[in-house]
């Protein structure tokens, strides 16, 4: 969508996508009366007649996941515990957005606490009777369909760029601590992120300037005397592809040799032992959060939440401690694999987006359980606290889109943007 339109017409044009697929794509839990949304369009372009634009963000439709308080809209985490639950405040992130003049359509759906890689009822934005992923899946439909110009999502293991990934738009992880969580339901709070969602590179860049606290950060520029150098873990992360994954991501890093960048192997032998490190890390913290409301309402959780809530409880403490040594010893590997290069670069996602109700699928003559695997090259930056992004970098047979990953150091996402823009448009010209 672009930004010199009109904000009524921008408008417009989401409320018209809305009533072509919502009801089909069900990625709203709830959408504002649309003469609230018309009325703030209108002021919106009032301000840009009188040259009082409040930000580049001024009249962007934006939608807010279903995890992030509103004071405005119920806020009910996906989940039946909260129902009714109208926060006091907006969350910080909702309070940026508003007070840059962005329009919030509503809230967005995400599985039950954001506890999955599938959002449902939510559909894939490409294909109904595909997953939408999870547990962002409402942003990242909402997207890809062009009900919004840009969405808020949270990741603590992907739940932005697996979304991102599945219905072919861009997601960013933020480096952690970049964006405000304050008022963002709490998952594994020291693994937690809110970032945006959008349909381009530019866009995602445009909403991280207001939620986020970029100020600090150096601009992209490319090395002075030397080509971007992007390193490829390729042990453990390429390894399990479905094949148009494997094929479209070594057409990604022929594009990258295209642009004049040296892409050169790196080793991250932990990342074998992430995801264990990852669950180990969710239960012990997913325990705390739930405590006092599973006591109070555990009949009332989904039996899959029900059951990792149960499990987090009945962890070993010295479990979590592990993990947190562990970390530790991911945050060495993966910085030091950074350290000799500017980006790394590696499937977001090891499959495209699987069947609606598929719980496995098989890759290389063995079943994968989905939501396991969905993770296994997001969760390590996590860990880490790297910015982390996905953007599509083609399609399968299907027409399913498939995620290029890129990331950088902690606190250099505005240069992980500017490299991400360049690749953007590479692929675009490729394609063309």
């Amino acid at each position: 969508m672009s930004l010199f339109l009109p904000q009524r017409t921008r408008l417009e044009a989401c409320l018209e996508r809305i009533a072509q697929h919502e009801w089909k794509v069900q990625a709203f839990t709830y959408l504002r009366p649309a003469d609230e949304l018309r009325a703030e369009a209108s002021a919106a372009d009032e301000r840009l007649a009188a040259g009082t634009q409040l930000s580049p963000l001024d009249g962007m439709p934006v939608g807010i996941k279903d995890l992030i308080d509103t004071a405005d809209m119920f806020t009910e985490c996906g989940s039946r515990v909260l129902t009714g639950r109208l926060p006091e405040r907006d969350a910080e992130v909702v309070r940026r957005l508003r007070a840059a003049g962005a329009i919030v359509m509503g809230k967005l759906r995400t599985h039950e606490f954001a506890m999955g890689t599938r959002t449902q009822p939510t559909r894939n934005a490409v294909d109904s009777e595909r997953s939408p992923g999870g547990s962002s899946g409402g942003s990242g439909a909402a997207v890809a369909c062009g009900m919004v110009e840009a969405a808020l999502g949270s990741d603590t293991g992907g739940s932005i760029r697996i979304p991102a990934s599945y219905n072919g738009c861009v997601g960013l992880k933020p480096s952690t601590g970049l964006v405000s969580l304050q008022g963002v339901f709490p998952l594994a709070p020291s693994l937690d992120t809110c970032g945006p969602l959008g349909p381009d590179v530019a866009t995602v860049e445009a909403v991280l300037r207001v939620i986020g606290d970029v100020g600090s950060q150096e601009p992209f520029v490319l090395p002075a005397g030397r080509p971007l150098r992007i390193g490829v873990p390729r042990a453990f992360f390429t390894e399990q592809l479905q094949e148009p994954v494997e094929q479209a991501f070594a057409y990604a890093l022929d594009v990258l040799r295209g642009l004049g960048w040296e892409v050169v192997d790196v080793e991250i032998p932990i990342a074998a032992r992430a995801n264990e490190i990852q669950y180990a890390l969710f239960y012990g913290e997913v325990a705390d959060v739930h405590r006092a409301l599973f006591a109070a309402h555990a009949d009332l959780y989904e039996p899959h939440t029900h059951d990792l809530v149960e499990a987090g409880l009945a962890a070993e403490p010295a479990r979590y401690a592990w993990a947190v040594e562990q970390r530790e010893l991911v945050r060495g590997e993966v910085l030091a694999a950074l350290a000799g290069v500017d980006l790394l670069a590696l499937p977001t996602t090891p499959f495209t987006a699987p069947p609606y109700d598929a719980y496995g699928l098989l890759i290389d003559g063995e079943e994968v359980p989905i939501d396991l695997a969905a993770i296994r090259n997001c969760g390590i930056f996590n860990q880490v606290a790297t910015p982390a992004l996905s953007l599509p970098c083609a399609a399968d047979g299907d027409g399913l889109p498939i995620g290029l990953q890129l990331v950088a150091a902690p606190q250099r996402d505005l240069f992980l943007l500017g490299a991400a823009a360049l690749v953007e448009a590479a692929l675009s010209e490729a394609l063309a």
